[in-house]
C-alpha cells in the first residue's frame, strides 16, 4: 500500500535520508526506529506531503503521491504528531470535527463519531466544549490521537516519542479501537511497570532494542501469525508479572462450559503459555510443530472468548493451571 523507492531528503547541505526503499503492505503495523535526527519524522511527513523528497518516489496503492492533490491525500491519512497540534482558538469538538466537516460528512454522524472517539481515548464528553489550554498536556495528546481517527483512515502515522503519552497508552487506544491489530513494543525500558502496562493493554510482543534485524523480523512474523514474542532477557520477569496481574484486580472472564471439553494437549499448551513460553519453546517441549501450537492457541482463545495470549496467560495463572502436573499423553 505504501512504497518508498530510493527516496532521499536534504536540508541545504545536510542529507537526512539517502536512497531509502521499503514497502508497507495493507494491515501491517510498522515502526521506524533510529537515533534522534536520523529522519523518522521526516519520512512520516513525506508520506502525507508535508515535506517534499529531494529525489525518489513515494506511492500509495500504486499512485505517485507527488501527482496527487495534497489536500485529498492528507484527508485519507491520520497523523499523530509529537506535539498535540491542536488549534488553540477552537474547542476540542471543533478540533476533532474540522476535517469531517470540511469534507461535508453528515453532521449527526460526525457528532456521534466525536463522542465515540472521546470515549476511545478515555476522555469525558464534557471536555468537548473546552479549549486546549483548559486541558492538561496528556489530555491534549489524547485529543490529538482521537482527531487522527476522525475519518477512519486507511493509514495512521504515529510519532510515538510524544512528550506526555507513551507507547503503552497508545497501545491501549489502538487495541480498543482495532482489537485485531497486533502490537509489538520495541523499547529500551525493561522496568516492571512499563512491561506490566504493555501486556495489560494487549501488546503481543515486548522486545528490547539491540537485537539483530533478523530477530526483529522473526518476532514480527511470529506475532503476525498469532504468536507472542518476549525478549529472552526478560522472560522470567514477564512470568512474575503474569503472576502479579493474576493476583491483582485484573479479572479475566471466560466461557467455563468450554473448559470441560479441553483435551490434555490443550491443557498442556495453556500451561506453557501461562509459564511465559513462546510458540517455538512450547513446540519443542511438547514435540509439536509451531503451526500446531498456533492452531491450538487460536482455538483455545476462541473457546474461552479471550482477546489475546496475554489474557490466556493470566487466566492460566489465576486458575492454577501453571502449577498442575499435566501429562500430555
Amino acid at each position: 500500500i505504501i512504497k518508498f523507492e530510493k527516496v532521499s531528503k536534504s536540508f541545504r547541505d545536510t542529507k537526512v535520508l539517502k536512497e531509502i526503499s521499503f514497502e508497507i503492505e495493507e494491515g501491517q503495523l510498522v515502526v521506524l526506529i533510529g537515533l534522534s535526527g536520523c529522519g523518522k519524522t521526516t519520512s512520516l511527513k513525506m508520506i502525507n506531503r508535508l515535506i517534499k523528497p529531494t529525489s525518489g518516489t513515494i506511492t500509495i496503492n500504486g499512485k505517485n503521491i507527488a501527482q496527487e492533490d495534497p489536500i485529498q491525500l492528507r484527508r485519507s491519512i491520520g497523523y499523530v504528531i509529537q506535539q498535540t497540534g491542536l488549534f488553540p482558538h477552537m474547542t476540542i469538538r471543533e478540533n476533532i470535527e474540522i476535517i469531517p466537516k470540511v469534507v461535508k460528512l453528515d453532521p449527526l454522524k460526525v457528532a456521534d463519531k466525536t463522542v465515540e472517539l472521546m470515549e476511545m481515548v478515555g476522555l469525558d464528553r464534557e471536555f468537548l466544549d473546552r479549549y486546549p489550554n483548559e486541558l492538561s498536556g496528556g489530555q491534549q495528546q489524547r485529543v490529538g490521537v482521537a482527531r487522527a481517527f476522525a475519518l477512519d483512515p486507511d493509514i495512521i502515522l504515529m510519532d510515538v516519542r510524544m512528550p506526555i503519552m507513551d507507547g503503552t497508552v497508545c497501545t491501549k487506544y489502538v487495541k480498543e479501537k482495532y482489537p485485531d491489530i497486533k502490537v509489538i513494543i520495541l523499547t529500551t525500558f525493561d522496568d516492571d511497570d512499563f512491561i506490566f502496562s504493555a501486556l495489560k493493554y494487549g501488546a503481543s510482543g515486548y522486545l528490547l532494542k539491540g537485537g539483530s534485524p533478523a530477530d526483529l523480523f522473526t518476532s514480527i512474523r511470529t506475532v503476525a501469525q498469532g504468536g507472542a514474542m518476549i525478549n529472552p532477557d526478560i522472560t522470567e520477569k514477564v512470568f512474575r508479572l503474569f503472576s502479579k496481574m493474576a493476583q491483582s484486580n485484573y479479572a479475566i472472564s471466560v466461557n467455563d462450559k468450554e473448559t470441560k471439553d479441553f483435551s490434555k494437549s490443550e491443557w498442556c499448551v495453556i500451561q506453557q503459555v501461562g509459564l511465559g513460553l513462546s510458540n517455538k519453546e512450547i513446540a519443542a517441549k511438547l514435540f509439536l510443530s509451531e503451526g500446531t501450537v498456533r492452531n491450538y492457541i487460536s482455538k483455545i482463545l476462541e473457546k474461552l472468548d479471550l482477546r489475546d495470549r496475554t489474557q490466556l496467560a493470566i487466566w492460566a495463572v489465576q486458575t492454577g493451571v501453571t502449577s498442575k502436573n499435566i501429562d500430555p499423553k
